[in-house]
């Protein structure tokens, strides 16, 4: 028998009994959450903060160097210079992008769970949009940018519960 639990039991006799029977309950209700679900409620998020990462390495990247980034979206370079002028153009608008959309992500994690998980089911749409248009340019390359989406749909939807 617990020290606490006869503590009480000098106070009222009548309710010997009851606290020597329910301590053992109420002592397994105020402990805190197994390790397991603690370390979820900390893995989920810094999961989805790291996925705010990607598109701001995306976009530094694109904006830097954006024929090194043609080619890992796995887009072909263009042959004249004409279209290499608008296709560093465009990947710098790509990097402008990718950076705007990492960056709220990376500030929800340091600040609002609730807020990155709506920002989460909300950029899901981007890769959705990735993959169309990298299947209308290659024929190929939306299963790279497919799986974002889904897990954009299920770190938010998680971390909205």
């Amino acid at each position: 028998m617990d020290a606490r639990a006869l503590l009480f039991c000098k106070t009222d006799p009548t309710k010997d009994i009851l606290t020597i029977i329910t301590y053992p309950t109420r002592l397994l209700q105020s402990q805190p959450k197994p390790h397991i679900e603690m370390a979820n409620t900390q893995l989920l998020p810094n999961i989805a903060g790291f996925a705010g990462l990607v598109p701001t390495a995306l976009g530094i990247n694109a904006i830097l160097r954006p024929r090194s980034a043609l080619r890992v979206i796995d887009f072909p370079p263009p042959k004249d210079a004409e279209s290499q002028k608008l296709v560093d153009n465009l990947m710098l608008m790509y990097g402008a992008r990718d950076i705007a959309v990492g960056l709220p992500v990376l500030l929800a994690w340091y600040f609002d769970s609730r807020a990155l998980g709506w920002l989460m089911l909300v950029n899901a749409v981007i890769p959705c949009v990735d993959a169309w248009a990298a299947r209308r340019q290659t024929g190929k390359g939306e299963w790279m940018h497919l799986p974002f989406a889904a897990l954009g749909v299920g770190l938010g939807a998680t971390l909205l519960k």
